[in-house]
C-alpha cells in the first residue's frame, strides 16, 4: 500500500519540475509572445513580468494583417496551477490595433495564463498566453 502512494508521489514532483522548467520563462526585459486565432493574431509584450503591478501593451490585427476592429479589449490573468484568478485589466486604446493595459496583473511568482479577450463586431475572441512569473 505504501509503494504505490511514494510512487504516486515521486511522478507528481518529476511532472511538477518539468512544468516548471519547460514553461517559457519571464527574464529581466520585454517578453513577447504571439498567438492567432481563426479571427485574429495578438502579439503581447510585458516588461520584466513580476508579482504586482505590470504594464502589458497589446498589438491586434485581423488574420489579414490590418489592425483590428476591436470595441473593448481586457487582459484576464489566471494561476491554474494554485487556482487563482484576478480581476481583469481594461486595455486603452493607443492607436488602430495597439492597446495598453496597466495594472495588478500577478500576486505571486509561477507560471500564469493570460487570456486577451477581444470584443468586437464579430464577437468575441479569446487568446491565451502562457506566461512564467519570477
Amino acid at each position: 500500500m505504501r509503494k504505490p502512494v511514494l510512487l504516486a508521489a515521486a511522478v507528481l514532483l518529476v511532472v511538477a519540475g518539468l512544468m516548471v522548467f519547460l514553461w517559457p520563462r519571464a527574464e529581466a526585459g520585454t517578453t513577447t509572445a504571439k498567438q492567432s486565432t481563426p479571427k485574429h493574431t495578438v502579439e503581447l509584450a510585458i516588461t520584466d513580468p513580476k508579482p504586482g503591478d505590470n504594464t502589458v501593451l497589446l498589438a491586434v490585427t485581423e488574420r489579414n494583417g490590418n489592425p483590428a476592429a476591436v470595441d473593448r479589449v481586457s487582459v484576464e490573468p489566471v494561476m491554474p496551477t494554485m487556482g487563482h484568478a484576478l480581476t481583469p485589466l481594461s486595455a486603452v486604446a493607443e492607436a488602430p490595433g495597439r492597446f495598453r493595459a496597466h495594472g495588478h496583473l500577478f500576486h505571486m511568482s509561477g507560471p500564469w495564463q493570460v487570456t486577451v479577450v477581444l470584443h468586437g463586431p464579430s464577437g468575441v475572441d479569446r487568446v491565451p498566453f502562457s506566461l512564467l512569473v519570477k
